[in-house]
């Protein structure tokens, strides 16, 4: 059953992710700057790139959550980085068309904050907002809805601002964070079992 979750996630997550980089390939909603910037790679790296940040959600509720404090936050740091290293070189390779430009960053401080701050944000924001949602809402579903639509809009900000679009975080973040939201949902006894 987790591997069926996963899967479910990883695919609900790339429908995510192609239906925002459509936004991008049809230049909707995005300013005169960057008009035209996409192309029609844009659209699977968009699929990968949803993926990568779904299934990182589904590997931190199923088997980071409920590990020991000190060991929880450095494993979640560590898959965050790995996923918003990934998903950062992945949409650049959508962006440029070229896979060789990327994976490589120079050794310095972009080798660590870049991942973070380009999409790892995602998985940050979440665990975060995951582990202190019970003291502020009471309905399940809509802590699910919340965290990850928040944590959707946090993990994309920086990467729309860097593009003067900072709008299309909200609506990026919100069409990602329902569809997680709603897998997540469908998925609880699952997901929130071990901790009853």
């Amino acid at each position: 059953m987790k591997y069926q979750f996963l899967l479910i996630l990883l695919l609900v997550g790339g429908v995510a992710g192609t239906i925002n980089s459509l936004w991008c390939y049809y230049d909707i909603l995005i300013s005169n700057e960057i008009e035209s910037l996409f192309e029609w790679y844009i659209v699977p790296a968009g699929f990968v790139h949803g993926s990568i940040v779904s299934l990182s959600i589904g590997v931190y509720l199923l088997f980071l959550k409920n590990l020991k404090f000190i060991l929880k936050i450095l494993c979640t740091l560590f898959l965050a980085w790995f996923v918003g290293y990934l998903c950062f070189n992945v949409i650049i390779c959508g962006v440029n068309g070229d896979v060789n430009l990327s994976f490589s960053f120079e050794m310095s401080t972009e080798l660590f904050s870049i991942p973070f701050i380009s999409f790892g944000l995602v998985l940050i924001a979440f665990a975060l907002l995951d582990s202190c949602k019970d003291k502020f809402i009471s309905s399940d579903s809509t802590k699910v809805l919340l965290s990850t639509i928040i944590s959707g809009i946090i993990g994309s900000l920086w990467w729309w601002i860097a593009y003067g679009n900072w709008h299309l975080s909200v609506l990026h973040g919100c069409i990602w964070g329902l569809l997680i939201g709603f897998t997540l949902i469908k998925f609880s006894p699952l997901i929130y079992a071990k901790q009853k």
